[in-house]
């Protein structure tokens, strides 16, 4: 298993976009940031449908203003995603959106003041 961790305590004004698969699984593990949108165009974390395999952990972070989704999960194949301790505010669309299916673990998290729905699944 290929395992990476990103760890920074600043704010980044960018997204994370997760869009081919590695050989094998992957481990990703997000902690302590906070990813600042300024109202642009992208989703904060989006996991494309070109991955596979991996397992995503989101833990203490703050994801604010962004236009599309705070995390958005589209992936393929055998995924899993944990999101703990984060808060995801200030969006115009949906806080979390899952597709496609997933095994997802959502603990102690709060969504507040995003335009959309706070969690949307479809296609589980």
């Amino acid at each position: 298993m290929k395992k990476a961790t990103l760890s920074i305590f600043t704010t980044l004004f960018c997204s994370l976009t997760f869009c081919t698969a590695a050989q094998g699984s992957s481990k990703v593990t997000l902690r302590s940031l906070t990813l600042e949108g300024l109202g642009t165009s992208f989703s904060a974390i989006n996991v494309g449908v070109g991955v596979s395999n991996i397992n995503l952990t989101v833990e203490n972070c703050v994801i604010d203003r962004f236009n599309n989704q705070g995390i958005e999960f589209v992936a393929t194949g055998t995924n899993t995603l944990s999101i703990e301790d984060t808060n995801i505010r200030n969006g115009n669309g949906q806080a979390i959106s899952l597709e496609n299916p997933v095994s997802a673990t959502i603990d102690n998290c709060r969504l507040e003041k995003n335009l959309g729905s706070q969690l949307s699944v479809s296609g589980a």
